[in-house]
């Protein structure tokens, strides 16, 4: 596993996670302008940009562990791998613990490692989070997942290059890198992600066995487990828990209005179910598809200095 850190030493920690498709770039915007305001950083992934960040299993440079369900346990146990590399305390009594921003698959890892372990999470702010997802897309259902060793390696990987919307015919490595060095204010995240599938030999497994065993859909008991400490539940759990974080009291969530991978709608509609007040949660809307952080990261930093109570950055 490879994994970056960077920012002042003694700032706010925030750690990144990003999607299932979408390697960590689509948050480097966001990374950056919070190190700007003084954060201290890791993410989960990286690209030619110099950008420092930690790859989640099967993504970017990091392995494919194989015989071990790629679940919630497996990423959040990443999650605890990627702080003890740290040069600093990120868990220790003294450390003042840290926040987390999870997108899309990396939401659904956040809430589910934060529901066991909120002593150590200040804050969390989920972009288009999985995890109670209604409908995921058609394509993920394909009843050949399930049978993935018995079905030829060169179709599986048809059927995974059609859904994250890749070529199948590999691309160069001198063009995908030169697609992203001639321009530094922007980045190009089809060539990045075209790489990934391209010269990743575990990611169309990673990728299948997260469709399968992920925290994508169906982590109800998580998030009403994370919901009863947000809302101050009487229960012992919640009790215990909050003598150290309180979670603010609050929930950030933030969707793209034209997103029909997560959709906003329902997703609020569940997660203010189970907290029972709206007071413990912010919802924004922004404008783009389930790729909104790029387009609009400046209204996602935004919210999350307002959050996090750092100056808002205008990116």
């Amino acid at each position: 596993m490879r994994v970056y850190e960077w920012g002042p030493t003694d700032g706010k920690k925030v750690v990144f996670i990003h999607g299932d498709t979408s390697p960590a770039p689509i948050l480097a915007p966001i990374a950056k302008a919070l190190v700007s305001r003084g954060c201290r950083v890791i993410m989960f992934d990286t690209a030619n940009q110099g950008l420092l960040a930690a790859d989640l299993w099967g993504r970017g440079y990091s392995d494919t562990p194989l015989g071990v369900p790629h679940d919630a346990a497996l990423y959040g146990n990443q999650i605890f791998l990627a702080l003890a590399s740290s040069s600093i305390s990120w868990t220790g009594e003294q450390s003042g613990g840290f926040s987390i921003v999870g997108f899309s698959l990396g939401g659904g890892i956040a809430v589910s490692f934060a529901a066991y372990y909120s002593y150590l999470v200040n804050s969390i702010i989920l972009l288009a989070p999985g995890g109670i997802i209604r409908n995921l897309p058609e394509a993920y259902g394909n009843p050949l997942f399930h049978f993935r060793r018995l079905v030829p390696s060169g179709y599986l990987r048809r059927l995974v290059g059609n859904i994250v919307g890749v070529s199948l015919r590999p691309t160069p490595v001198e063009d995908l890198t030169n697609r992203n060095v001639k321009n530094h204010t922007s980045l190009d995240m089809a060539s990045i992600t075209q790489w990934q599938f391209d010269y990743h030999k575990g990611f169309v497994y990673s990728f299948v066995d997260t469709v399968l065993h992920g925290p994508l859909m169906n982590q109800h008991s998580d998030w009403r487990r994370l919901c009863d400490i947000i809302k101050g539940s009487r229960s012992e759990l919640a009790i215990r828990s909050q003598r150290n974080s309180p979670l603010n009291g609050k929930i950030v969530v933030i969707f793209g209005e034209d997103d029909n991978v997560v959709v906003g709608k329902e997703v609020s509609a569940d997660l203010v179910q189970m907290l029972g007040d709206p007071k413990h949660i912010d919802i924004r809307l922004t404008p783009g598809g389930h790729g909104f952080p790029i387009p609009s990261s400046g209204n996602v930093v935004e919210h999350i200095c307002r959050f996090m109570d750092l100056p808002t950055v205008t990116l």
